[in-house]
């Protein structure tokens, strides 16, 4: 399981294909789960499961006819009570369990049913619709990074190709007498950038690995 900051991150990154808000839905007014059940973000599980106990009490039907339906100063139905534990016991449920705690945290409620459903965490036309529906910003972010990505991916094979190219041509070129060194800077660009995702992450025998293959990169760039 990724950690709550790399989830954070590719929410970020694809929020593009996540469900957008909907203002005329009532059904994205749900409250915070952390203040239906009133405790912090960095409640234990213990305090999780005793919030849940003292808020179902209260919305019992024997204990709401005793105090004539009122539950936190209003005075609601039978089932506008069912409802609110229901919304409670959902939150219960989420936040009782590590996993669905860690993605609601790191991706809302709404981001975590939709992880949660696979129909449509795979489905290409839910995930087309919801990118036809997002924000202008999130699609121009997810455009610039995907040609950022690619674009670091290709200029490192299309350098050498290109010196290879000139090298053997009879009139030469630009990139003739150019440093293979300097023509690896992508490489050592997107080497020390994975290198860095790698420390993040603690991830420290794929580090080892990322190094020993830098350095013979830079041994065999170093002898041409």
């Amino acid at each position: 399981m990724m950690k709550t900051y790399q989830l954070k991150f590719l929410a970020w990154v694809f929020s593009a294909f996540l469900p957008p808000d909907d203002p005329n839905s009532q059904n994205d007014e749900v409250e915070d789960y952390y203040a239906l059940l009133d405790v912090s973000k960095n409640a234990r599980a213990d305090d999780i499961k005793k919030a849940y106990r003292k808020k179902s009490l209260l919305l019992h039907p024997d204990k709401l006819r005793q105090r004539g339906m009122k539950y936190e100063g209003q005075i609601i139905t039978e089932d506008e009570a069912r409802a609110r534990f229901q919304q409670m016991k959902a939150a219960y449920d989420t936040l009782s369990d590590p996993k669905k705690r860690q993605l609601y945290d790191a991706l809302g409620h709404k981001g975590l049913d939709f992880v949660q459903n696979p129909s449509h965490a795979w489905d290409p036309h839910v995930l087309l619709g919801n990118l036809a529906k997002s924000s202008l910003f999130d699609r121009t972010k997810l455009i610039t990074l995907v040609l950022l990505f690619f674009g670091l991916v290709l200029l490192q094979p299309i350098l050498l190709c290109a010196k290879l190219d000139q090298m053997l041509a009879q009139n030469g070129g630009s990139l003739e007498n150019a440093s293979w060194v300097a023509l690896c800077v992508p490489f050592w660009l997107y080497a020390l950038f994975f290198g860095v995702l790698l420390i993040i992450g603690k991830a420290l025998f794929p580090l080892l690995q990322w190094i020993a293959f830098v350095a013979g990169g830079i041994f065999f760039s170093m002898k041409f």
